[in-house]
This record gives C-alpha cells, structure tokens and sequence, in this order.
C-alpha cells in the first residue's frame, strides 16, 4: 500500500518494485463482491477536493474514515487485488476503496495508460493499493515512486498467534525491513556493455570490463542524500 503522507507519497507499489516493483466522481461504497468495483473515476467526473482529514490536526485526521485508490495493474495482478480489496474491506468496513482504470484498460477508454482521471484519483487519496506492472501501467508505478518521492520501502514482518509457522518460536518474529525505494537497480539505467570502455574510471576497476564480449550493463545508483534518509527512516521506526 503506498502511503501518500502529506501529498508525496509511498509508491505502491512494488512494488512490482524488484520486478517491475502504489495511489472518482464518489468516494463511497465497499467492495461486497469479486466482480464489480463500486467505485471508479470516469472521464468529466468532478473529483472531490483534497482529502479533508488532511488539512486537520493529526488527533482529527486519525478519526476520520480514510480514502484508499485502487489500481489493479497489469496481468494477473487484478486477479489479486479483487480479493484483497474484499478481504480489507470486511477487516475495515470505514475504509472507502476508489478503483482508478490503468494499463491496457485506461488505453482502450482513454487512449492513454495514465489518464489525468487516474492521477487526479492518486493525489485525492490517502494512499494507493496498486497491484504490479509488468506492461502498459509502469507509468503509474514512476509516478507513485518518483513523482510521489517515496523514498523509503517500509515492510513489517510480524507473526500473530493462530497461525501455523514452520518457525520453532515464531512469537519472536517482529522486525521491519526498511529498504531504497528510489535509487539504487530501480532507475533503468542501462545499455551495451561495449559503453563501458568510455568511462574514466574504469582503470581503477579490480576487474577490466568484458567490453570485447556482447551483453549489457547496468547501473545502480546510491546517493548520499537517499542513503541518509533510508538510515534515518531505519532508525526512526527501531
């Protein structure tokens, strides 16, 4: 689920994030079957003006009933996220679920893959469910990560009793995985191997590039800046 905060965001949703890989005229109405989505952003729809919760203190945001948009993604993903919209509902009958069209959907109605109705939806919202990309919807996915400056990939692991685990003591199983969500194999930097012989540094390498061979490269970037704010967000959360 891709947190949005105060208007910037986190993602998604990955996530598809290792695979590539997050955020409607009615806010209401809950997901009651598998089928139909009760609630979707159709093209001149007047969208409701920022989440008010969001201009309020923070003991007057908590009580207010939270507005979640739903972007199923490409593939199988919206095979899933029926489902678990269901699931989520039943747990959390206050939480109001808006469906946004995207990927090949958005291309058929609209012309586009992110339709301005899709993006307006995201910015509406207080957080986005978004399924996975693997085609059409990974401008989306740009936009809950980048756009939305999600700098951090927040991911609890924790074991509630009732459940069978195939840990000896899962009751000690509490931690949180805090990860880069905007730097590092993220970005699509990459090319022809062959480009590697024009970079300078490349007589300092402890191993010579296979320039001479095909294949491809890429690149990860780790800013100071980003790996400053990923430490923190670490620290913050132990």
């Amino acid at each position: 689920m891709n947190h949005q905060g105060d208007r910037k965001g986190l993602s998604r949703a990955e996530e598809g994030g290792g695979t590539e890989g997050r955020k409607a005229s009615c806010l209401g109405g809950r997901y009651t079957s598998l089928p139909p989505l009760p609630t979707r952003v159709s093209r001149g729809a007047s969208l409701p003006p920022p989440f008010a919760s969001l201009q309020r203190p923070h003991a007057a945001r908590a009580t207010a009933p939270p507005t979640v948009c739903v972007i199923s993604g490409d593939d199988a993903a919206p095979e899933v996220m029926r489902p678990t919209v269901e699931i989520l509902s039943s747990l959390a009958p206050d939480i109001r679920f808006v469906e946004a069209r995207s990927g090949r959907e958005a291309l058929e109605r609209y012309g586009e893959a992110f339709p301005d109705e899709t993006r307006a939806a995201i910015d509406h919202a207080d957080c986005t469910l978004f399924g996975a990309s693997g085609g059409p919807s990974r401008p989306i996915l740009w936009y809950l990560r980048w756009g939305k400056e999600t700098y951090v990939n927040v991911r609890p692991v924790h074991w509630y009793p009732g459940y069978h685990s195939p840990m000896l003591h899962p009751e000690r199983i509490d931690y949180v995985i805090v990860r880069d969500n905007l730097e590092g194999m993220y970005p699509p930097r990459e090319g022809h191997i062959a480009e590697l012989s024009a970079l300078s540094s490349r007589n300092f390498w402890w191993q010579a590039p296979p320039v001479r061979k095909e294949g491809a490269y890429a690149v990860r970037v780790c800013t100071d800046e980003q790996m400053q704010r990923v430490a923190i967000a670490a620290c913050e959360l132990a």
